[in-house]
Protein backbone atom coordinates (compact mmCIF):
# COMPACT_ATOMS: atom_id res chain seq x y z
CA UNK A 1 0.00 0.00 0.00
CA UNK A 2 2.63 2.32 1.06
CA UNK A 3 4.65 1.70 -2.59
CA UNK A 4 1.38 2.77 -4.14
CA UNK A 5 1.37 5.60 -2.46
CA UNK A 6 4.41 6.79 -3.49
CA UNK A 7 3.76 6.09 -7.21
CA UNK A 8 1.15 8.25 -7.18
CA UNK A 9 2.94 11.07 -5.59
CA UNK A 10 5.27 11.56 -8.02
CA UNK A 11 2.79 11.23 -10.76
CA UNK A 12 1.08 15.00 -9.41
CA UNK A 13 4.53 16.42 -10.22
CA UNK A 14 4.52 15.97 -14.14
CA UNK A 15 0.85 17.71 -14.83
CA UNK A 16 2.27 20.23 -12.01
CA UNK A 17 5.72 21.03 -14.15
CA UNK A 18 3.85 20.89 -17.34
CA UNK A 19 1.42 23.91 -15.59
CA UNK A 20 4.41 25.86 -14.34
CA UNK A 21 6.52 25.69 -17.46
CA UNK A 22 3.03 26.50 -19.60
CA UNK A 23 2.29 29.64 -17.38
CA UNK A 24 5.94 30.94 -18.09
CA UNK A 25 5.23 30.41 -21.70
CA UNK A 26 2.55 32.30 -22.05
CA UNK A 27 3.94 35.06 -19.19
CA UNK A 28 6.79 35.51 -21.15
CA UNK A 29 4.60 35.69 -24.95
CA UNK A 30 2.80 38.15 -22.89
CA UNK A 31 6.12 39.96 -21.85
CA UNK A 32 7.40 39.78 -25.37
CA UNK A 33 3.78 41.08 -26.75
CA UNK A 34 3.49 43.75 -24.00
CA UNK A 35 7.26 45.19 -25.51
CA UNK A 36 6.31 44.65 -28.76
CA UNK A 37 3.60 46.66 -28.15
CA UNK A 38 5.20 49.35 -25.70
CA UNK A 39 7.99 49.85 -28.46
CA UNK A 40 5.12 49.94 -31.36
CA UNK A 41 3.54 52.89 -29.19
CA UNK A 42 7.04 54.25 -28.58
CA UNK A 43 7.53 54.13 -31.87
CA UNK A 44 4.29 55.65 -33.14
CA UNK A 45 5.17 58.87 -31.07
CA UNK A 46 8.60 59.21 -32.21
CA UNK A 47 7.15 58.95 -35.86
CA UNK A 48 4.80 61.67 -35.03
CA UNK A 49 7.49 63.97 -33.05
CA UNK A 50 9.67 63.44 -36.16
CA UNK A 51 6.99 64.61 -38.39
CA UNK A 52 6.49 67.94 -36.16
CA UNK A 53 10.48 68.12 -35.97
CA UNK A 54 10.58 68.00 -40.08
CA UNK A 55 7.82 70.41 -40.39
CA UNK A 56 9.53 73.32 -37.78
CA UNK A 57 12.73 72.62 -40.40
CA UNK A 58 10.32 73.58 -42.73
CA UNK A 59 9.18 76.43 -40.90
CA UNK A 60 13.02 77.78 -40.10
CA UNK A 61 13.98 77.67 -43.62
CA UNK A 62 10.20 79.32 -44.71
CA UNK A 63 11.53 82.18 -42.24
CA UNK A 64 14.80 82.26 -44.07
CA UNK A 65 13.63 82.83 -47.35
CA UNK A 66 11.60 85.75 -46.37
CA UNK A 67 14.93 87.30 -44.79
CA UNK A 68 16.54 86.87 -48.07
CA UNK A 69 18.63 83.62 -46.83
CA UNK A 70 18.98 80.38 -48.79
CA UNK A 71 16.86 78.10 -47.10
CA UNK A 72 19.26 75.91 -46.56
CA UNK A 73 19.54 74.91 -42.62
CA UNK A 74 22.07 72.57 -40.97
CA UNK A 75 22.65 69.29 -42.59
CA UNK A 76 23.27 65.72 -42.07
CA UNK A 77 26.51 65.79 -40.93
CA UNK A 78 25.55 68.48 -38.56
CA UNK A 79 22.01 68.67 -37.72
CA UNK A 80 20.56 71.25 -35.90
CA UNK A 81 18.63 70.39 -32.73
CA UNK A 82 14.94 71.01 -32.09
CA UNK A 83 12.41 69.01 -29.81
CA UNK A 84 14.51 65.87 -28.60
CA UNK A 85 15.55 65.24 -32.06
CA UNK A 86 17.15 67.16 -34.74
CA UNK A 87 16.42 68.63 -38.34
CA UNK A 88 17.85 69.63 -41.48
CA UNK A 89 16.47 71.32 -44.54
CA UNK A 90 17.97 71.17 -48.16
CA UNK A 91 17.01 73.95 -50.65
CA UNK A 92 17.41 74.06 -54.26
CA UNK A 93 16.44 77.24 -56.76
CA UNK A 94 13.87 75.76 -59.45
CA UNK A 95 14.30 79.20 -61.55
CA UNK A 96 10.89 81.52 -62.36
CA UNK A 97 11.54 82.98 -58.87
CA UNK A 98 10.75 79.14 -56.96
CA UNK A 99 12.87 77.34 -54.08
CA UNK A 100 12.29 73.71 -53.16
CA UNK A 101 12.99 72.88 -49.64
CA UNK A 102 13.29 69.60 -47.89
CA UNK A 103 13.35 69.08 -44.36
CA UNK A 104 14.51 65.86 -42.80
CA UNK A 105 13.16 65.29 -38.77
CA UNK A 106 14.90 62.43 -36.52
CA UNK A 107 13.59 62.06 -33.04
CA UNK A 108 14.42 58.32 -31.26
CA UNK A 109 13.32 55.81 -34.17
CA UNK A 110 11.15 58.09 -36.01
CA UNK A 111 11.86 59.34 -39.18
CA UNK A 112 9.78 61.85 -41.65
CA UNK A 113 10.98 63.84 -44.61
CA UNK A 114 8.48 66.99 -45.73
CA UNK A 115 8.92 69.27 -48.70
CA UNK A 116 7.66 72.07 -49.89
CA UNK A 117 7.48 74.35 -52.80
CA UNK A 118 8.08 78.24 -52.57
CA UNK A 119 7.65 81.44 -54.79
CA UNK A 120 9.66 84.13 -53.75
CA UNK A 121 8.40 88.16 -53.31
CA UNK A 122 9.12 89.02 -57.49
CA UNK A 123 8.96 92.42 -55.98
CA UNK A 124 11.88 91.95 -54.13
CA UNK A 125 14.51 92.29 -57.33
CA UNK A 126 15.61 96.09 -56.40
CA UNK A 127 17.28 95.00 -53.19
CA UNK A 128 20.25 93.10 -54.54
CA UNK A 129 21.52 96.97 -55.45
CA UNK A 130 24.70 96.77 -57.78
CA UNK A 131 25.24 92.73 -57.67
CA UNK A 132 27.44 89.97 -59.82
CA UNK A 133 26.21 86.59 -58.88
CA UNK A 134 29.96 85.85 -59.85
CA UNK A 135 33.00 87.75 -59.17
CA UNK A 136 32.85 91.49 -60.06
CA UNK A 137 35.45 94.00 -61.44
CA UNK A 138 35.50 97.54 -61.08
CA UNK A 139 37.87 99.42 -63.15
CA UNK A 140 39.81 102.83 -62.89
CA UNK A 141 38.04 106.37 -61.90
CA UNK A 142 34.47 104.15 -61.76
CA UNK A 143 31.81 105.68 -59.14
CA UNK A 144 29.23 103.45 -57.21
CA UNK A 145 27.05 105.01 -54.71
CA UNK A 146 23.50 104.97 -53.17
CA UNK A 147 21.14 107.73 -52.82
CA UNK A 148 17.19 107.54 -51.95
CA UNK A 149 14.78 108.67 -54.62
CA UNK A 150 12.12 108.93 -52.09
CA UNK A 151 13.92 111.63 -50.74
CA UNK A 152 14.63 113.37 -53.59
CA UNK A 153 16.80 113.70 -56.87
CA UNK A 154 20.39 112.37 -56.67
CA UNK A 155 21.71 115.76 -56.94
CA UNK A 156 19.56 117.14 -54.40
CA UNK A 157 21.22 114.54 -51.44
CA UNK A 158 24.62 116.59 -50.89
CA UNK A 159 25.39 114.06 -48.01
CA UNK A 160 25.37 110.79 -50.14
CA UNK A 161 25.56 107.83 -48.03
CA UNK A 162 29.26 106.06 -46.81
CA UNK A 163 27.76 103.29 -45.36
CA UNK A 164 24.56 100.89 -45.97
CA UNK A 165 24.17 98.24 -49.14
CA UNK A 166 25.68 99.38 -52.25
CA UNK A 167 27.98 96.52 -53.77
CA UNK A 168 27.43 93.32 -53.46
CA UNK A 169 28.65 89.76 -55.10
CA UNK A 170 28.66 86.23 -54.16
CA UNK A 171 32.32 85.93 -55.41
CA UNK A 172 35.00 88.39 -55.26
CA UNK A 173 35.01 92.14 -55.88
CA UNK A 174 38.35 93.36 -57.55
CA UNK A 175 38.81 97.44 -58.02
CA UNK A 176 41.73 98.02 -60.28
CA UNK A 177 43.48 100.41 -62.14
CA UNK A 178 44.91 103.74 -61.15
CA UNK A 179 43.25 106.37 -60.78
CA UNK A 180 41.15 103.85 -58.50
CA UNK A 181 37.73 103.20 -58.24
CA UNK A 182 35.08 104.57 -55.42
CA UNK A 183 32.41 103.06 -53.67
CA UNK A 184 30.78 104.77 -51.44
CA UNK A 185 28.82 102.13 -49.63
CA UNK A 186 29.41 98.84 -48.75
CA UNK A 187 31.11 96.67 -50.84
CA UNK A 188 30.09 92.76 -49.85
CA UNK A 189 31.94 89.91 -51.46
CA UNK A 190 31.12 86.52 -51.13
CA UNK A 191 31.30 83.86 -47.71
CA UNK A 192 34.26 82.82 -49.52
CA UNK A 193 35.19 85.90 -51.30
CA UNK A 194 37.15 89.30 -50.40
CA UNK A 195 37.75 92.64 -51.56
CA UNK A 196 40.96 93.33 -53.75
CA UNK A 197 41.57 96.71 -54.76
CA UNK A 198 44.24 98.63 -56.07
CA UNK A 199 46.37 101.16 -53.83
CA UNK A 200 44.29 104.23 -54.86
CA UNK A 201 41.07 102.72 -54.60
CA UNK A 202 38.81 103.24 -52.02
CA UNK A 203 35.60 102.19 -50.08
CA UNK A 204 34.20 104.09 -47.31
CA UNK A 205 32.24 101.67 -46.13
CA UNK A 206 32.11 97.80 -45.01
CA UNK A 207 34.14 95.51 -46.76
CA UNK A 208 32.90 92.34 -44.40
CA UNK A 209 31.82 89.05 -46.80
CA UNK A 210 28.04 88.22 -46.48
CA UNK A 211 27.10 85.40 -44.73
CA UNK A 212 25.01 83.95 -47.57
CA UNK A 213 25.01 83.28 -50.85
CA UNK A 214 22.15 84.71 -52.86
CA UNK A 215 21.04 83.31 -56.11
CA UNK A 216 19.41 85.09 -59.87
CA UNK A 217 15.96 83.92 -60.20
CA UNK A 218 15.53 83.05 -63.60
CA UNK A 219 13.14 85.17 -65.50
CA UNK A 220 10.02 83.93 -66.95
CA UNK A 221 9.42 86.12 -70.23
CA UNK A 222 5.76 86.36 -70.71
CA UNK A 223 4.47 85.11 -74.80
CA UNK A 224 2.68 87.62 -77.03
CA UNK A 225 0.20 87.12 -78.68
CA UNK A 226 1.47 88.41 -82.31
CA UNK A 227 5.43 88.89 -83.16
CA UNK A 228 6.78 90.77 -85.78
CA UNK A 229 10.08 92.79 -86.52
CA UNK A 230 10.78 96.14 -86.27
CA UNK A 231 13.21 98.54 -87.53
CA UNK A 232 13.67 102.03 -87.89
CA UNK A 233 15.36 102.52 -90.67
CA UNK A 234 16.00 106.97 -91.45
CA UNK A 235 17.75 109.10 -89.76
CA UNK A 236 15.13 111.02 -88.57
CA UNK A 237 12.83 111.19 -84.87
CA UNK A 238 9.78 108.57 -84.99
CA UNK A 239 7.86 107.53 -82.00
CA UNK A 240 6.51 104.26 -80.90
CA UNK A 241 3.13 104.65 -79.28
CA UNK A 242 2.04 103.33 -75.83
CA UNK A 243 0.65 99.37 -75.35
CA UNK A 244 1.73 95.93 -76.04
CA UNK A 245 4.14 95.14 -78.55
CA UNK A 246 6.30 91.69 -79.18
CA UNK A 247 9.05 91.68 -81.73
CA UNK A 248 11.46 89.53 -83.36
CA UNK A 249 14.39 91.88 -84.56
CA UNK A 250 13.69 95.31 -83.42
CA UNK A 251 16.74 97.44 -84.85
CA UNK A 252 17.19 101.07 -84.77
CA UNK A 253 19.54 102.23 -87.52
CA UNK A 254 22.74 104.28 -88.04
CA UNK A 255 21.32 108.41 -87.12
CA UNK A 256 18.26 107.65 -86.07
CA UNK A 257 15.99 108.20 -82.77
CA UNK A 258 13.08 106.53 -81.95
CA UNK A 259 11.35 107.64 -78.28
CA UNK A 260 9.08 104.75 -77.25
CA UNK A 261 6.08 106.26 -74.57
CA UNK A 262 4.64 104.62 -71.89
CA UNK A 263 2.61 102.74 -70.27
CA UNK A 264 4.34 100.25 -72.60
CA UNK A 265 5.35 95.86 -72.43
CA UNK A 266 7.94 95.49 -75.25
CA UNK A 267 9.50 91.80 -75.80
CA UNK A 268 11.45 91.09 -78.12
CA UNK A 269 14.05 88.71 -79.53
CA UNK A 270 16.75 90.79 -80.64
CA UNK A 271 17.48 94.65 -79.97
CA UNK A 272 20.20 95.98 -82.09
CA UNK A 273 20.97 99.79 -81.82
CA UNK A 274 23.70 100.38 -84.90
CA UNK A 275 26.46 103.52 -84.58
CA UNK A 276 25.27 106.87 -83.61
CA UNK A 277 21.46 105.76 -82.96
CA UNK A 278 19.40 106.77 -80.32
CA UNK A 279 16.61 105.16 -77.77
CA UNK A 280 14.72 106.81 -75.76
CA UNK A 281 12.11 105.49 -73.16
CA UNK A 282 9.72 108.36 -71.82
CA UNK A 283 7.63 106.97 -68.66
CA UNK A 284 6.27 110.59 -68.19
CA UNK A 285 2.90 109.18 -68.84
CA UNK A 286 3.49 105.42 -67.68
CA UNK A 287 5.89 102.84 -66.78
CA UNK A 288 7.44 100.80 -69.16
CA UNK A 289 8.92 97.47 -69.44
CA UNK A 290 11.08 95.75 -71.82
CA UNK A 291 11.87 91.68 -71.95
CA UNK A 292 15.01 90.83 -74.06
CA UNK A 293 14.41 87.12 -74.92
CA UNK A 294 17.80 86.48 -75.96
CA UNK A 295 20.31 89.20 -76.93
CA UNK A 296 20.98 93.28 -76.42
CA UNK A 297 23.89 94.96 -78.96
CA UNK A 298 24.21 98.70 -78.55
CA UNK A 299 27.66 99.81 -80.96
CA UNK A 300 29.32 102.77 -79.78
CA UNK A 301 28.03 106.22 -80.15
CA UNK A 302 24.70 105.47 -79.31
CA UNK A 303 22.51 106.36 -76.88
CA UNK A 304 20.71 105.19 -74.23
CA UNK A 305 17.99 106.55 -71.63
CA UNK A 306 14.94 106.31 -69.41
CA UNK A 307 13.14 109.35 -67.87
CA UNK A 308 14.20 110.42 -64.62
CA UNK A 309 10.68 110.30 -63.44
CA UNK A 310 11.53 107.33 -61.19
CA UNK A 311 13.57 104.48 -61.10
CA UNK A 312 10.28 102.28 -60.63
CA UNK A 313 9.02 102.97 -63.92
CA UNK A 314 11.81 101.57 -66.41
CA UNK A 315 13.03 98.06 -66.06
CA UNK A 316 15.09 95.87 -68.90
CA UNK A 317 14.77 91.91 -68.35
CA UNK A 318 17.45 90.40 -70.24
CA UNK A 319 16.91 86.31 -70.36
CA UNK A 320 19.38 85.12 -72.48
CA UNK A 321 23.16 85.52 -72.03
CA UNK A 322 24.19 87.66 -74.32
CA UNK A 323 24.53 91.65 -74.07
CA UNK A 324 26.75 94.03 -75.59
CA UNK A 325 26.71 97.37 -74.17
CA UNK A 326 28.50 100.54 -75.32
CA UNK A 327 28.47 104.25 -76.09
CA UNK A 328 26.09 106.20 -73.59
CA UNK A 329 23.27 107.31 -71.93
CA UNK A 330 21.33 107.75 -68.36
CA UNK A 331 18.89 104.89 -67.12
CA UNK A 332 16.91 105.56 -64.43
CA UNK A 333 15.58 101.95 -63.33
CA UNK A 334 16.04 98.43 -62.75
CA UNK A 335 18.66 96.18 -65.13
CA UNK A 336 18.28 92.45 -64.57
CA UNK A 337 20.06 89.49 -66.35
CA UNK A 338 20.64 86.31 -64.81
CA UNK A 339 21.93 84.84 -67.45
CA UNK A 340 24.24 87.47 -68.89
CA UNK A 341 27.79 87.79 -68.52
CA UNK A 342 28.60 92.07 -69.73
CA UNK A 343 30.72 95.12 -69.43
CA UNK A 344 28.81 97.88 -68.21
CA UNK A 345 29.93 100.93 -70.60
CA UNK A 346 31.87 103.87 -68.81
CA UNK A 347 29.46 106.08 -70.68
CA UNK A 348 26.15 104.57 -69.32
CA UNK A 349 24.80 106.07 -66.48
CA UNK A 350 22.66 104.38 -64.00
CA UNK A 351 20.16 105.84 -61.60
CA UNK A 352 18.66 102.73 -59.96
CA UNK A 353 19.72 98.77 -59.93
CA UNK A 354 21.32 96.11 -62.03
CA UNK A 355 22.43 92.51 -61.23
CA UNK A 356 23.98 89.80 -63.66
CA UNK A 357 25.68 86.60 -63.35
CA UNK A 358 28.96 88.65 -64.18
CA UNK A 359 29.73 91.38 -64.06
CA UNK A 360 33.17 94.50 -65.67
CA UNK A 361 32.02 97.80 -64.78
CA UNK A 362 33.93 99.76 -67.19
CA UNK A 363 36.39 102.81 -66.70
CA UNK A 364 34.49 105.92 -65.45
CA UNK A 365 31.53 104.61 -65.44
CA UNK A 366 28.71 106.04 -62.71
CA UNK A 367 26.19 103.78 -61.04
CA UNK A 368 24.44 104.85 -58.42
CA UNK A 369 22.02 102.76 -56.32
CA UNK A 370 18.50 103.93 -55.29
CA UNK A 371 18.09 102.03 -51.92
CA UNK A 372 14.05 102.68 -52.08
CA UNK A 373 13.93 99.73 -55.03
CA UNK A 374 15.21 97.55 -52.05
CA UNK A 375 11.67 98.20 -50.49
CA UNK A 376 8.84 95.93 -50.80
CA UNK A 377 5.65 98.14 -52.35
CA UNK A 378 2.54 98.24 -49.74
CA UNK A 379 0.89 95.90 -52.00
CA UNK A 380 3.24 93.19 -51.24
CA UNK A 381 3.54 91.16 -47.97
CA UNK A 382 7.34 90.45 -48.80
CA UNK A 383 6.87 86.67 -47.50
CA UNK A 384 7.17 83.55 -50.14
CA UNK A 385 3.72 82.05 -51.62
CA UNK A 386 3.32 78.34 -50.79
CA UNK A 387 2.85 76.51 -54.46
CA UNK A 388 2.63 72.97 -52.80
CA UNK A 389 3.36 70.49 -50.26
CA UNK A 390 4.27 66.79 -50.08
CA UNK A 391 5.77 63.82 -48.20
CA UNK A 392 9.36 62.58 -49.20
CA UNK A 393 11.08 59.20 -49.37
CA UNK A 394 13.73 59.55 -46.42
CA UNK A 395 17.07 60.42 -48.21
CA UNK A 396 19.91 58.05 -47.94
CA UNK A 397 22.13 58.79 -45.44
CA UNK A 398 23.80 57.14 -42.23
CA UNK A 399 22.03 59.68 -39.84
CA UNK A 400 18.44 57.80 -41.10
CA UNK A 401 19.05 54.32 -42.30
CA UNK A 402 21.34 53.88 -38.71
CA UNK A 403 18.78 51.93 -36.39
CA UNK A 404 19.50 54.20 -33.16
CA UNK A 405 18.94 57.40 -31.60
CA UNK A 406 20.64 59.95 -33.84
CA UNK A 407 21.08 61.88 -30.43
CA UNK A 408 23.29 59.13 -28.97
CA UNK A 409 25.08 58.32 -32.18
CA UNK A 410 25.99 62.26 -32.37
CA UNK A 411 27.18 62.12 -29.03
CA UNK A 412 29.27 58.82 -29.75
CA UNK A 413 30.84 60.60 -32.44
CA UNK A 414 31.72 64.14 -30.69
CA UNK A 415 28.91 66.30 -32.83
CA UNK A 416 26.88 68.79 -31.09
CA UNK A 417 23.56 69.50 -32.91
CA UNK A 418 23.59 73.49 -33.59
CA UNK A 419 21.00 76.06 -32.95
CA UNK A 420 17.98 76.23 -35.93
CA UNK A 421 18.28 80.16 -35.49
CA UNK A 422 22.37 79.76 -35.97
CA UNK A 423 22.48 77.12 -38.75
CA UNK A 424 21.44 79.50 -41.71
CA UNK A 425 24.56 80.77 -41.60
CA UNK A 426 27.33 79.53 -43.97
CA UNK A 427 30.32 79.33 -41.23
CA UNK A 428 29.26 75.55 -41.55
CA UNK A 429 29.75 75.35 -45.00
CA UNK A 430 32.85 77.46 -44.78
CA UNK A 431 34.46 75.00 -41.75
CA UNK A 432 33.67 71.96 -43.93
CA UNK A 433 35.58 73.72 -46.86
CA UNK A 434 37.64 75.17 -45.84
CA UNK A 435 39.73 72.63 -44.65
CA UNK A 436 40.79 71.49 -48.32
CA UNK A 437 40.26 75.31 -49.78
CA UNK A 438 43.62 76.94 -50.95
CA UNK A 439 43.98 80.32 -50.24
CA UNK A 440 43.21 82.78 -53.71
CA UNK A 441 46.12 84.68 -55.17
CA UNK A 442 46.01 88.40 -54.89
CA UNK A 443 46.26 89.93 -58.21
CA UNK A 444 49.61 91.82 -59.22
CA UNK A 445 49.48 95.49 -57.83
CA UNK A 446 46.12 94.75 -55.33
CA UNK A 447 45.87 94.20 -51.84
CA UNK A 448 43.47 92.12 -50.18
CA UNK A 449 41.27 94.03 -48.27
CA UNK A 450 38.90 92.59 -45.68
CA UNK A 451 36.68 94.04 -42.54
CA UNK A 452 38.65 93.94 -39.22
CA UNK A 453 36.13 92.28 -37.53
CA UNK A 454 36.23 89.67 -40.14
CA UNK A 455 39.57 88.96 -40.91
CA UNK A 456 40.17 86.03 -38.25
CA UNK A 457 37.48 83.76 -40.11
CA UNK A 458 37.38 84.38 -43.68
CA UNK A 459 39.64 83.16 -46.32
CA UNK A 460 40.04 83.69 -49.67
CA UNK A 461 38.66 81.20 -52.20
CA UNK A 462 39.43 81.80 -56.08
CA UNK A 463 36.14 80.06 -56.75
CA UNK A 464 32.99 80.71 -54.71
CA UNK A 465 31.14 78.72 -52.31
CA UNK A 466 27.87 77.52 -53.80
CA UNK A 467 26.32 77.21 -50.53
CA UNK A 468 26.00 73.47 -50.34
CA UNK A 469 27.10 71.76 -47.67
CA UNK A 470 28.46 67.77 -47.67
CA UNK A 471 25.84 65.38 -47.38
CA UNK A 472 26.66 61.86 -45.94
CA UNK A 473 30.02 61.75 -46.46
CA UNK A 474 30.84 61.18 -42.86
CA UNK A 475 32.47 58.03 -41.62
CA UNK A 476 29.73 57.64 -38.41
CA UNK A 477 31.20 54.93 -35.44
CA UNK A 478 27.79 53.35 -34.50
CA UNK A 479 26.79 52.58 -30.89
CA UNK A 480 27.06 48.95 -29.70
CA UNK A 481 24.02 48.40 -28.31
CA UNK A 482 20.63 50.24 -28.11
CA UNK A 483 19.09 49.93 -31.30
CA UNK A 484 15.70 49.43 -32.46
Amino acid sequence: MSKLNSKRRGAVLIPAVICVMTVAALSTAYLQLSMDKSREARGAVDQKKAFYVAEAGLAEAFYGIAQGKSGSVAGPDQPAGFGGGVFWVESEDLGAGKVALRSTGLVGSGRASLAITLQRDADALGKLGLFSEQEMQIESGALLDTYDSELGTYASQAAIAETGDCVSSNGSITLAGAPGALIRGDARPGPQGSVMRSKTAQVTGSMAPASELRSLAEVDIPQPTHVSDYEHDHAGAAFLASGDYGFGQWTVRGGGTLTVRGPAQIIVDELRLEANSRLVFDTGSGAITLWVRNQITTDAGTWLSSSAEGTDRFSLILGGSTASLAGGGVIHGLVYAPLAEFAWPGGLELYGSVAARRLTIESNARLHYDRALGRAPETSSGIPELVCWRVMELPDVPLVTMKFDPLTVLRINSVEPVKAELAHEAALTAVEDGEAAEESKTPSGTQSQLDSSDESGAKNDSKPSKGKRKSGKKKWDMPRSGGF
